[in-house]
């Protein structure tokens, strides 16, 4: 398994905790495998194109 996909498993995986709770990003980010808010951040970006923040936002 490359990094990339790793990273697209966390973060779908975060996305649906995210979805579901009312849990601020960071302990979401962390109960998935991300060792910051900063790097979960990051990689959400780069495959939804925006942060967390605003797909909270909207959802």
């Amino acid at each position: 398994m490359t990094a990339t996909s790793i990273n697209e498993a966390l973060r779908d995986q975060a996305m649906q905790a995210l979805r579901r709770s009312s849990r601020p990003i960071k302990p979401v980010a962390l109960a998935v495998g991300f060792r910051s808010e900063k790097s979960f951040t990051r990689a959400f970006k780069e495959g939804n194109g925006e942060v967390p923040v605003e797909y909270l936002r909207w959802r």
